[in-house]
């Protein structure tokens, strides 16, 4: 009789928590939601979102979700790999206390990864398109606050307010044309090819609209990797076009090589692209550099300081720690004492600033985190994973984005969200 009765409340217990389980599952899902429309709005409120989104993610786990053939595992451990390089890191980082602040700021390689990618396993066919619909809305509140502030305010209504840092709100205009980069291939590659042109008119032109306002506040911010991002999406469609059309395919091969060379000639006569190479021919030919350095220039510095560096510390890095302080010290070595650069400064390039911070190891697993899916989705012709890889390749070479908030989060999720399973439809 006892035996029964505990049966009975072991029973009653399991299909409680089951209730209780399904219930934080649905919360999970929604303050995800949340968490990817708000993304690219007020940064403040996002790690208490995060908290929240992981706290109930993991109350959830399952590990009927854990054994599902589906999952990517050996991708998402590379994420995982990534972060403890960055924790042994810390042991031998001098400045420890920079060292751990960056581990916090990097945790959402840890969480993130694993649970971007359940967020779509648990869901139905429907819930990866609500995400990338909300991280779209985001960006069009976004965009609409943006402008509301470029017109209201400021003391006087001028052409300034519309570009560059004024225009940009929230966020750093290198991190919202990123952002504003991946709604747009979310429109052309994800949503616009769902439609059946007769049925859908009307949602077919709002497509293109939406992605013409988009393009043209990515060239609004004034952001070197934001516009490139913008004419490799440019190309990335076209090519995405051609190859749709019932024609030869050395006729297609040879339309697309016709555009890339015009495409490439047109952008070398470029004025900023030309001030970038003589910039970059300064810097090389050992000449004095001027004390008030320009934002390119700064960058060649430090990358050219990042690479004396890890001559020396390839096989580890010096710590994550350590990263801006041994870049200024090599900058002041190389380019004398007077050059004029800020104690903060970090490489402002991803690639250079694992390879300084943790060595060929880091840099390998971060190379293979984009690279494995560039491939994949070449192969495939999954062009919403290759346009997100292809403006993540872009934007890491421009900035140091995994040491930011917004730009880890954004890696750390979207990427596995899109490559972390298998069989997803494109």
């Amino acid at each position: 009789m006892k035996n029964r009765q505990v049966r009975l409340i072991c029973i009653f217990v399991l299909m409680i928590a089951s209730v209780i389980r399904d219930r934080i599952e649905t919360l999970h899902c929604w303050i995800g939601l949340l968490l990817i429309f708000w993304l690219p709005l007020d940064k403040n409120y996002i790690p208490f979102l995060s908290f929240i989104w992981v706290l109930t993610g993991v109350f959830t786990l399952h590990r009927d979700y854990l054994k599902n053939k589906g999952l990517r595992w050996k991708y998402i451990g590379l994420f995982f790999a990534f972060y403890i390089l960055h924790i042994i890191s810390v042991f031998y980082s001098n400045d420890t206390g920079a060292a751990w602040f960056d581990l916090e700021i990097k945790l959402p390689l840890f969480f993130f990864p694993l649970l971007s990618t359940l967020l779509i396993l648990r869901g139905k066919t429907k819930r990866k398109e609500k995400i990338l619909l909300a991280f779209v809305l985001g960006n069009f509140v976004a965009i609409f606050i943006c402008l509301g502030n470029a017109f209201w305010g400021h003391d006087q209504l001028a052409m300034s307010n519309f570009l560059y840092v004024e225009l940009s709100y929230f966020h750093h205009p290198a991190y919202f044309a990123m952002y504003l980069a991946f709604a747009l291939s979310i429109l052309l590659f994800y949503f616009l090819p769902n439609y059946n042109k007769k049925e859908y008119a009307g949602r077919i032109v709002l497509i293109i609209l939406s992605s013409i306002m988009l393009g043209g506040f990515i060239i609004l911010l004034s952001s070197r990797a934001g516009i490139l991002v913008l004419f490799i999406l440019v190309v990335l469609k076209i090519i995405h076009l051609i190859s749709s059309l019932k024609i030869n395919t050395y006729l297609k091969f040879g339309a697309v090589v016709f555009l890339l060379a015009i495409l490439v000639l047109s952008a070398s006569q470029n004025q900023r692209v030309q001030q970038g190479v003589n910039n970059l021919k300064n810097i090389n030919s050992g000449e004095r550099l001027d004390s008030d350095l320009n934002s390119m220039k700064v960058r060649f510095v430090v990358w050219k300081s990042g690479l004396e560096i890890v001559k020396n510390h390839w096989p580890a890095g010096i710590g994550n720690g350590d990263v801006k302080d041994g870049l200024m010290h090599k900058a002041k070595e190389l380019f004398g004492p007077d050059i004029n650069l800020k104690r903060h400064y970090n490489a402002h390039n991803q690639y250079i600033d694992t390879f300084v911070a943790l060595g060929l190891p880091g840099l390998l697993v971060l190379l293979a985190l984009l690279l494995w899916p560039f491939i994949y989705a070449i192969k495939k012709g999954h062009y919403l994973l290759l346009s997100l890889v292809l403006i993540l390749l872009v934007s890491l070479f421009f900035e140091s984005m995994i040491n930011r908030q917004a730009g880890v989060m954004f890696f750390a999720f979207f990427l596995p969200m899109i490559f972390g399973l298998r069989n997803q439809k494109r």
